[in-house]
């Protein structure tokens, strides 16, 4: 939220699960490493992979369709990237109360 404007909204009714979705490949996660010149521009550049497979550990997954809406303003059109689909994506909440009260 921006001066009263709501940017990104969430829809979900966390009643309805889904028994079952395709898994997703969400590891590595790849980051560009850049170094500038200090007269301007890129003095070097790299891929780096990170993989947290090996020590990433799920405790809980809950699966439910979720509504998503993009608004935008004339500064900030936000709007012109909604989504078409969702893959998927996970909130960092333990369980349905925390969901509803404080993400």
């Amino acid at each position: 939220m921006k001066n009263g404007e709501v940017f990104i909204e969430l829809k979900a009714n966390l009643s309805n699960v889904i028994e079952k979705v395709s898994e997703l490949m969400v590891t590595p996660h790849f980051n560009i490493r850049t170094i500038p010149k200090a007269t301007g521009g890129i003095y070097f550049q790299e891929i780096i992979e990170r993989d947290t497979l090996p020590d990433f550990v799920l405790h809980n997954k809950t699966l439910i369709d979720v509504e998503v809406r993009l608004n935008g303003t004339f500064t900030e059109p936000l709007n012109q990237l909604e989504p078409i689909k969702i893959l998927g994506d996970s909130l960092p909440c333990l369980n349905k109360r925390q969901l509803a009260h404080r993400c």
